[in-house]
């Protein structure tokens, strides 16, 4: 089992209020050598998925700059429509999300934004995660174009399309080739990347069951019932993202307790970097609620440890994958 930390290196902005391009302060990237401490600690190469206020503001690129130099982690592209230029489009709640603009803006956004990377980061980044989760299959050609390889921007279990976002809720935790369709692959071809979703699952078994349980308890005729709240409170199902934002510790461990069990092949770890700071986000508003979301997360990350999970970038769990060996085990499944 392969262990990853993807970290949405990002602006601060309300998470309350309506979406501005106004809103580009860094500020809480001064605080990640806080959090990659907690990294180091355990042995574990974070992967920064980093958006355009921050590849192109001197104090955070100084920050990344020196952690990528000294081999502390691993950086990538994080697309957030409303801050990243061209800014052609009215920003809005459903323009927040990258697949609800023409194709032909998501490329001059994602050109732009890989350009900003490679000049002030000095790095090509090869790994991609739209903001919001807000994917869309088309732009698959042009990453690979643009030398990306992992995309990340999955949220398994989850339909986001009552918010006019994409509906991933077939899509499980495991990583897959990505066809520009949505498609699995069962191997990679020219317009393909590999998927690696953002963990989520859930604390029944098996997931499948699970999945299915919580679709039908999703569904707008029934959730009036309030079925969700109530599997929720029981014990009975509970859907739960691989983050220490949100979700408390027990969860979490038994999460990761289950994705052992199911023989999961890799654990996804994501949280945001504004919470590295009290007072940005909802997770986070003190000092002392700050102290709970990191000895959260270093308990999850230690509990996959010990139960064997391997530390790895993305880029090198792509190497994994790319390699002869793992091609013709997976053609044969």
């Amino acid at each position: 089992m392969h262990l990853l930390v993807t970290i949405d290196t990002e602006e601060e902005f309300d998470w309350q209020q309506p979406f501005s391009s106004q809103h580009q302060s860094v500020r809480a990237i001064d605080q990640l050598p806080r959090l990659q401490r907690l990294f180091d600690a355990l042995g574990v190469l974070p992967t920064y998925v980093v958006d355009y206020p921050v590849a192109t503001t001197p104090s955070s690129v100084r920050v990344l700059r020196e952690l990528l130099e000294q081999g502390r982690c691993e950086v990538g592209a994080h697309l957030h429509p409303w801050v990243n230029p061209p800014l052609e489009e009215v920003v809005s709640a459903p323009h927040s999300y990258l697949c609800n603009l023409s194709l032909a803006l998501q490329q001059q956004k994602l050109v732009q934004l890989t350009e900003a990377i490679e000049q002030n980061l000095q790095v090509h980044p090869r790994t991609f995660k739209a903001g919001r989760y807000g994917l869309d299959f088309r732009l698959l050609p042009t990453l690979q174009e643009l030398g990306y390889c992992v995309d990340t921007s999955v949220l398994a279990y989850t339909d986001i399309r009552e918010d006019a976002g994409p509906d991933f809720s077939r899509y499980g935790s495991e990583p897959f080739w990505l066809g520009e369709a949505g498609q699995r692959l069962r191997e990679p071809r020219s317009t393909s990347l590999l998927e690696v979703p953002c963990t989520v699952g859930f604390t029944r078994r098996p997931f499948a069951w699970s999945s299915g349980v919580y679709r039908l308890a999703s569904r707008s005729h029934l959730r009036l019932l309030r079925l969700r709240g109530i599997l929720w409170r029981t014990g009975m199902l509970r859907r739960v993202v691989l983050s220490p934002e949100g979700f408390a510790t027990g969860d979490l461990l038994r999460l990761v307790d289950c994705l052992h069990r199911e023989r999961s092949s890799t654990l996804n770890v994501t949280l945001h970097s504004p919470s590295v700071e009290p007072g940005n986000t909802p997770y986070v508003r003190t000092e002392a609620e700050l102290e709970v979301l990191l000895e959260r997360l270093r308990r999850t990350l230690q509990h996959a440890l010990e139960l064997g999970a391997q530390p790895v970038t993305m880029q090198q769990l792509s190497q994994v994958w790319t390699s002869a060996e793992v091609q013709e085990c997976r053609a044969r499944q």
